[in-house]
C-alpha cells in the first residue's frame, strides 16, 4: 500500500512546486510569519509548528489543484494549444487578457462557425498564428522570470554573506535593503572593516551576522504587511501579484489611499449599504489592478527589448 506522502504526490501529476510561486499565495502569506515564529521557539511550540506545516501543505495541494483546473479550462477554450506552451502553463499566459490573441481567436471562431470545409487553409493559418502568439507570450513570461532572478542575484552579489535569493520566502529584490538606514549603516561598517579582512575577521563576522539579522527582520515585517493587507482586503487575492500592494510606495497612490479609506469606513459600519460597499470594492480592485500594472510596466522596461520579444512586451503577466 502506498504511503500517505506518495498519495499526496500522485494528486498533482503535472505541477512541480517551483512552478507554483506558492510563497505569493494568500494561504501561505497568512501562515508564513507565524510558522517562522513557531520554528524559533521549539520544542515548546512543536505541535503548533506541525499544525502550521500541515496547513501550508494543504494550501499547496489546493493551489496545485487550482492551477491544474485553470489549465484544463484554458485547454478546453483553446484546443489548438498544448497544455504547456514552451514549458509555460497555459493558465500562466493569461491569454484572455491579450488583445492580439483574442483578435485571432475571434477570427478562428468565425471560420469554425462557417463550417469545417469553408476555408481550411485560412483556419490552419489562423491556428498557426495563434500558436505563434502564445509562444511569444511564453517567451515574454520566461524573460520576466529571468529578469526577476537576475535582480535577486544582483542584490545577493552586492551582499555575498546572504545565503539565498530570498529570506523568509520574500525575494531579496523586494526588501529595499539600500533604503533601510539600519542596514545601510551596517553595510558601510562592513566595507570599512573589509579594508583589513584578516585583522578584522571577527568584527566582520559579527557585522555580517547583524546584517543577516536585519534582513530577516525586514523580511518578517514585509510578510506581516502582506498578511495585514490580505486580511483587510481579502478580495485582493484574486489579483496576480497582489502582495506587492504591501509595498509602501504603491500604497501612497492618492486614489488607492482614498478608496481604501472609504472601503474601511463603510466596512466598519454596523449597518452598511451593501451596494455602495460593492461599488467602492470594485473601484478599489480596479485601482489596485492599475497600480500592479504600472509595476509590471516598470519591470518590463527593466527587462528590455534585448531579453523580451518586442511584440510581446506589452502583454507580459506576472
Amino acid at each position: 500500500m502506498r504511503s500517505t506522502r506518495a498519495c499526496r504526490r500522485s494528486r498533482l501529476p503535472v505541477l512541480p512546486l517551483w512552478k507554483w510561486v506558492w510563497w505569493r499565495i494568500p494561504c501561505f502569506a497568512r501562515c508564513r510569519t507565524s510558522w517562522t515564529v513557531c520554528a524559533l521557539t521549539r520544542p515548546k511550540m512543536r505541535n503548533r509548528l506541525r499544525r502550521r506545516r500541515g496547513r501550508c501543505e494543504h494550501g499547496a495541494m489546493e493551489l496545485g489543484s487550482a492551477k491544474l483546473q485553470a489549465t484544463e479550462e484554458e485547454q478546453r477554450k483553446y484546443p489548438f494549444l498544448p497544455r504547456r506552451v514552451d514549458d509555460v502553463l497555459m493558465s500562466d499566459l493569461r491569454l484572455a487578457e491579450d488583445g492580439v490573441f483574442q483578435e485571432l481567436v475571434a477570427r478562428r471562431d468565425a471560420l469554425v462557425a462557417a463550417g469545417p470545409g469553408s476555408n481550411p487553409e485560412l483556419l490552419t493559418a489562423t491556428e498557426r498564428q495563434l500558436r505563434g502568439r502564445a509562444s511569444e507570450l511564453a517567451a515574454a513570461n520566461k524573460a520576466v522570470d529571468a529578469f526577476r532572478t537576475d535582480e535577486d542575484e544582483a542584490v545577493r552579489a552586492r551582499n555575498p554573506f546572504l545565503e539565498s535569493n530570498e529570506v523568509k520566502l520574500v525575494p531579496l529584490r523586494e526588501l529595499g535593503l539600500p533604503s533601510d538606514p539600519t542596514y545601510a549603516a551596517l553595510a558601510n561598517e562592513r566595507l570599512q572593516l573589509m579594508q583589513s579582512p584578516v585583522r578584522n575577521a571577527a568584527a566582520i563576522a559579527a557585522t555580517e551576522e547583524a546584517l543577516r539579522g536585519r534582513v530577516e527582520e525586514l523580511a518578517l515585517a514585509r510578510a506581516a504587511a502582506e498578511d495585514v493587507l490580505l486580511a483587510k482586503y481579502p478580495f485582493f487575492a484574486t489579483l496576480p501579484g497582489a502582495v506587492l500592494l504591501a509595498n509602501e510606495d504603491i500604497k501612497r497612490s492618492p486614489l488607492f489611499a482614498t478608496l481604501a479609506a472609504r472601503y474601511e469606513e463603510l466596512a466598519a459600519q454596523p449597518e452598511v449599504d451593501e451596494s455602495e460597499l460593492e461599488t467602492v470594492k470594485d473601484a478599489l480592485l480596479q485601482s489596485a489592478a492599475r497600480l500592479l500594472s504600472e509595476e509590471k510596466e516598470a519591470e518590463r522596461a527593466g527587462c528590455g527589448s534585448a531579453q523580451c520579444p518586442p511584440r510581446a512586451l506589452s502583454h507580459v503577466r506576472a
